[in-house]
């Protein structure tokens, strides 16, 4: 979870304790992930010296056993990370160092074998991939980017998934923030709602924003979005709730050990980047709201 405003603060909480495990006094990047057993936290903090409010940031990863970081600095310029269920893996999008302000940015997509120091390239890419999300048996991962044909301006973004073993990146549909079931049956991911246009209402300002959610022969809503859940193919999606935002929703759905429920990080405040945490329980589809306006939870795993 991240507490507060400033300092920002990463923590893991059980039904006793709560500890801070990372901090930064201007603010932190790069969503932590965390191993199945919740042994092993993977972050980013500031590389040492930078004291912008957009730093460069270094891979690291934390052993709550241990108290103790180990950074990884082959992977600078991080800006998404995720662990591998049995914490032997890291997948991380970074961005090269620009050395001049109007360069494009050179995106990379690597996985890091922590034990062997091996290092796999999966994607290079001016998109982005965002919302990385692994297999439970640490094959594939899931992840989303805007589409390579959507054009220069749209919004939209598609899920994809790399097979580690082949190589091969296919795209299951359209959506963005996937999270993979422990169960391994289920993506839960934000879905973009199809909405009634004509030619001439393509491009508006809403909510005070340009409007770009165009793709495809369909326009889709702005503000306007699903929580549905669909198998790892891209086949038997199945809406869970809806839900209104101002921000963009790229706050990934958090699965349950048991693959049963899923929390909700809903943004209410966006200037205070607090949040309502919703709570879903899948069998049923039923939504309860369990915490108003506090800090986004990123993992949940059973406590040791």
């Amino acid at each position: 979870m991240v507490e507060g405003y400033l300092p920002e603060r990463y923590l893991l909480t059980t039904e006793d304790k709560t500890i801070t495990f990372q901090e930064d006094e201007i603010g932190l990047g790069a969503f932590p992930s965390i191993s199945a057993d919740g042994s092993i936290v993977a972050s980013a903090h500031r590389v040492p010296g930078d004291p912008s409010r957009a730093p460069r940031l270094v891979l690291s990863t934390y052993s709550v056993k241990d108290n103790k970081w180990t950074d990884h600095p082959e992977f600078e310029g991080v800006k998404q990370v995720a662990i591998s269920p049995d914490g032997s893996k890291l997948a991380c999008v970074t961005v090269d160092h620009q050395l001049h302000v109007l360069d494009l940015p050179h995106v990379r997509f690597r996985v890091l074998d922590i034990k062997t120091g091996k290092i796999t390239a999966v994607e290079e890419s001016s998109h982005f991939p965002m919302g990385l999300s692994w297999s439970p048996d640490g094959r594939r991962i899931a992840f989303d980017m805007r589409p390579p044909d959507s054009g220069q301006i749209s919004d939209i973004r598609a899920i994809y998934v790399a097979n580690l073993e082949t190589g091969k990146i296919s795209r299951i549909g359209l959506g963005q923030s996937p999270s993979w079931s422990p169960s391994g049956e289920w993506i839960a991911f934000v879905n973009y709602i199809p909405e009634d246009r004509t030619d001439s209402q393509s491009s508006d300002y809403h909510a005070g924003r340009y409007s770009s959610n165009f793709y495809a022969g369909r326009y889709y809503a702005t503000n306007d979005f699903q929580i549905a859940l669909m198998s790892p193919i891209g086949t038997h999606t199945r809406i869970l709730m809806g839900f209104h935002s101002e921000v963009d929703p790229n706050l990934k759905p958090v699965w349950s050990s048991d693959s049963q429920t899923l929390l909700i990080n809903k943004s209410r405040d966006p200037d205070n980047g607090t949040f309502d945490i919703y709570m879903v329980d899948v069998p049923t589809d039923k939504t309860t709201r369990k915490f108003k306006n506090v800090a986004p939870v990123y993992g949940w795993v059973p406590a040791q």
